[in-house]
């Protein structure tokens, strides 16, 4: 069924998402958690197919995400666009997600952690991210493989090229 992304702000009202959007999957609402299994969601370019679990949503504890996605594609600009609430840096070096997997877990308010299995134009990725939401700068870390890494979205000073190796990277901004 089609909804309107300001519609959903009437239930969920932290939510700052715009346009509209056609979903089906199995919801369940209770004030305080909303989940959702057997998601199918098209809006745009975007597919996601997963589940997604909130708590927290009545205030009486932090906000909790957890969500699962599964041979899903997005295109990064576009979610930035969409769903304002959730605050996303500009990277414009990223095109169109695919996403084999993806677990995302944590507060909003604190960290959020990522398993990943995923590409996009600068290549494939499989490992573990967290976001250190809580601290100024954003703190972050990334322990993956990575394959056909590409540079050259990052700076036109970077030649083509097919990169393959392991990242391991922790910092701050």
């Amino acid at each position: 069924s089609k909804c309107f992304g300001p519609d959903l702000r009437f239930f969920l009202p932290f939510l700052d998402v715009t346009d509209s959007y056609s979903m089906t999957g199995d919801v369940e609402y209770t004030g305080a958690r909303v989940s959702v299994h057997g998601l199918d969601l098209h809006g745009g370019p975007v597919h996601v197919k997963g589940s997604v679990d909130v708590t927290g949503l009545d205030g009486q504890t932090p906000l909790y995400l957890d969500v699962l996605l599964q041979d899903s594609r997005a295109a990064y600009a576009d979610v930035q666009r969409r769903m304002r609430f959730l605050y996303l840096p500009q990277l414009p070096f990223l095109g169109t997600t695919y996403v084999k997997h993806l677990h995302m877990k944590g507060r909003p308010t604190d960290s959020l952690m990522f398993d990943i299995d995923g590409s996009d134009e600068v290549g494939e990725i499989r490992g573990a991210m967290t976001l250190h939401l809580n601290t100024a700068p954003m703190a972050y870390s990334l322990h993956a493989d990575v394959r056909r890494g590409n540079l050259t979205p990052f700076s036109s000073e970077f030649s083509q090229c097919n990169l393959n190796g392991r990242v391991d990277i922790e910092g701050q901004g």
